[in-house]
């Protein structure tokens, strides 16, 4: 399956529908913890937009 990235807080904001949605679409979710980043106004997009 395809992998959705996102902080942890992102995923906690989740709902179960809309995890069950992504599970259905074939997407398996994944997150990462980013406190301090997002503190700062950051976040993962932030992290990897100059990655390529």
């Amino acid at each position: 399956p395809q992998r959705v990235w996102m902080s942890t807080r992102a995923a906690a904001s989740l709902t179960s529908m809309q995890r069950d949605d992504l599970a259905r679409w074939g997407f398996a979710l994944r997150d990462v913890a980013l406190d301090e980043i997002e503190k700062a106004g950051g976040s993962l997009r932030c992290c990897v937009g100059e990655l390529y």
